[in-house]
């Protein structure tokens, strides 16, 4: 056996190998201070809202503390930063993590905290009056002015939204409230019932409610202002050709004549003081006030103009 004397190699006995792993913790340490205490690794978003004036650390999402990096301007309602200035100013902060971005513009947007409640009532019962088969289910109404700090509903408010604007489901408004304008968007949630086409219905047929079916469709933008109501005792006629499954529409129909072409119609003829009356036969069709050709029994062709119960006044 040989005993081998560590003292005699050059080893260093226990304590100086203490002091060295005390120093290398002490390094390892020192090197965790220099590095930011923060550490997360954060994307910006483009679009961020406040609930303040104050746009901090906190409105991005980092955790680190209130500093107010930026003041949004009080008169404006959105506000586009450089993403490179938000990066600089939280570096700034002492922020020095990955920063990363998904736009050149970030969008912050003041959280609104206005009553709309009377504009949306306002707004339903404009549309509710124009198509009494609409049941709406939820108005949205936002303002797209940017002074609205001064808005106040009153009595004296009047809003402008045109009756051509009520057959789309959303668009704009103006409210006038004494010198003052405010504009705002909406949008209307609803269904509403409508009349579909059975059948082809041919141009000048009076149609019945046996013609068409009773939809309920969810309210959209109309071109062309549907038919909300149908008479069962058939005063409405196809204007045009109506194809099968199509909804009706106004501008596919129109009131019946009061004297169609062929009928038999009791014809008036004054001169003077002497009134003749007589039984012709309508040779066009036509409403109370138009006037048409008429061929009275001697087969000769007179005009008159229609008046009501399908008599006619001959010139």
């Amino acid at each position: 056996m040989v005993e081998h004397d560590l003292a005699k190699v050059g080893v260093a006995g226990s304590t100086p190998v203490s002091r060295s792993i005390y120093l290398l913790l002490f390094f390892i340490f020192l090197s965790f201070l220099q590095k930011p205490i923060f550490a997360q690794h954060i994307t910006l978003k483009k679009i961020y809202t406040l609930d303040n004036h104050c746009i901090s650390p906190k409105t991005l999402g980092i955790d680190i503390n209130d500093t107010c990096l930026l003041e949004m301007p009080k008169n404006r309602d959105t506000w586009s930063v450089p993403s490179y200035k938000i990066k600089a100013l939280l570096k700034s902060t002492g922020y020095h993590s990955s920063i990363e971005t998904t736009s050149s513009l970030i969008l912050f947007k003041r959280l609104q905290k206005y009553n709309f409640t009377n504009l949306e009532r306002i707004v339903r019962a404009r549309y509710s009056r124009h198509f009494p088969t609409l049941k709406i289910l939820k108005v949205k109404i936002s303002p797209t002015s940017r002074h609205m700090d001064s808005f106040h509903f009153s009595k004296k408010c009047n809003i402008i939204l045109p009756e051509r604007a009520l057959r789309r489901n959303r668009g704009t408004f103006s409210l006038r409230c004494g010198k003052k304008h405010y504009f705002f968007k909406y949008e209307i949630e609803g269904r509403i019932k409508l009349y579909k086409a059975n059948h082809q219905i041919k141009k000048d047929k009076i149609i019945h409610l046996s013609d068409v079916s009773v939809v309920t469709l969810p309210f959209d933008t109309y071109y062309s202002e549907p038919v909300t109501s149908l008479s069962a005792t058939g005063r409405s006629m196809a204007r045009q050709n109506i194809a099968k499954d199509k909804i009706i529409l106004r501008r596919m129909v129109t009131a019946p004549f009061d004297v169609r072409r062929h009928d038999t119609v009791r014809c008036i003829l004054k001169d003077g003081p002497i009134t003749l009356e007589f039984d012709g036969t309508a040779l066009q069709n036509g409403m109370i006030g138009d006037e048409i050709l008429i061929r009275n029994p001697n087969g000769r062709t007179l005009r008159g103009t229609i008046m009501k119960d399908k008599t006619v006044n001959i010139r």
